[in-house]
């Protein structure tokens, strides 16, 4: 049996007497729903006192009583903060490791935007400084990423929409949702969703176009939707903004930006790399996002702080700001992406 359990509600909680029953609750708040397994209280007998033993021991109850082995999906499991996500990993390896003598999940996948494991040397610092000798990062069997989709990938999506409702999507409307999103999985989800369900209102009759992609994605861009506010964050991370300044035109970094660095930025998905050790920012959506975030900080910090604003109109939204990152080339005026081999692949599909 599968069940999924988003853990966002205990975002920020880093105090783990506060987010392991946090967890604890968000998962029997899925369970009390769930088709096949509301029968069973996930709670039943739980002592929130004892919080280093409360999910171990509540799985193992839990699983006890069911007559199939259990599949687990934690989505958000990048979202706990530190503390919180350290006391949840080890209940889930002292679960599992212990398997053979008692009653746990069958198999678990933590869903996120980022490897949990990549944070792995700062995380497991006590506070005196010393290195914690026991990892429970070792839970982690297998990282799998979901690639971006390639324009064939987005068409197929749009198709399947269109088979069930009957309402299409143009050819530009297609190559305009790859431009914005460059194939970003949740991205190219939110432009069409956007426009279908808030913009049309459901109305399949209607045709989407690409000016209703322009319109969708300035409306996430300005909206901020969770996908967002989590990128926001993870842009308030120092060695994460000094790589992304790193990536501006007229700006030089004073101190050395270290590989791991931007290998960690980009398996957070914000930035790519289109050569060798050349990177820019994964798509023009994010670039919008990142370009407003220094230009707001740079702001706060003063006038002498060399802001960015002077890239933005006074609707605060261009694509010319592609202009300010290296090694990718927009036309300004038209806002075209400059790849010919594009439309010929799209008009193929």
């Amino acid at each position: 049996m599968a069940l999924y359990c988003s853990l966002e509600s205990v975002h920020g909680i880093n105090d783990p007497k506060e987010g392991i029953p946090a967890i604890a609750k968000a998962i029997s708040r899925v369970i009390r729903f769930h088709p096949i397994l509301s029968s069973e209280d996930f709670l039943d007998g739980a002592d929130f006192e004892d919080i280093s033993n409360l999910i171990v021991t509540q799985f193992a109850q839990f699983c006890m009583r069911l007559k199939k082995p259990l599949i687990v999906f934690f989505d958000e499991a990048d979202c706990l903060s530190e503390l919180t996500l350290l006391a949840f990993l080890r209940q889930l390896r002292d679960g599992y490791v212990n398997r053979p003598r008692m009653p746990f999940i069958h198999s678990l996948a933590l869903v996120g935007m980022r490897n949990i494991t990549n944070n792995r040397s700062s995380i497991l610092k006590t506070k005196e400084g010393s290195s914690v000798l026991a990892s429970p990062f070792n839970i982690v069997g297998e990282t799998l990423t979901i690639k971006d989709f390639s324009i064939e990938d987005i068409t197929s999506l749009y198709n399947n929409h269109t088979s069930h409702t009957g309402q299409k999507f143009s050819n530009d409307a297609i190559l305009r949702a790859w431009y914005w999103s460059e194939g970003q999985p949740w991205l190219v989800n939110a432009l069409a969703r956007e426009i279908v369900e808030k913009m049309l209102n459901n109305n399949f009759s209607v045709t989407v176009t690409e000016d209703m992609m322009d319109e969708a994605a300035k409306t996430l861009i300005s909206r901020r939707d969770t996908h967002i506010d989590n990128l926001i964050e993870k842009l308030e991370e120092p060695k994460v903004i000094k790589v992304i300044r790193s990536l501006l035109k007229d700006y030089s970094p004073g101190a050395k930006i270290q590989d791991a660095d931007f290998r960690y930025t980009r398996e957070l998905g914000l930035i790519r790399e289109i050569s060798h050790n050349e990177y820019r920012p994964a798509n023009p959506i994010y670039a919008e996002i990142i370009t407003r975030f220094i230009d707001a900080k740079d702001r706060e910090s003063g006038p002498q702080s060399n802001p960015i604003s002077r890239w933005l109109d006074s609707e605060g939204m261009r694509m010319s700001f592609w202009g300010r990152f290296k090694n990718y080339e927009v036309h300004a005026e038209s806002s075209k992406i400059i790849k010919p081999e594009t439309e010929e692949k799209l008009s193929s599909v």
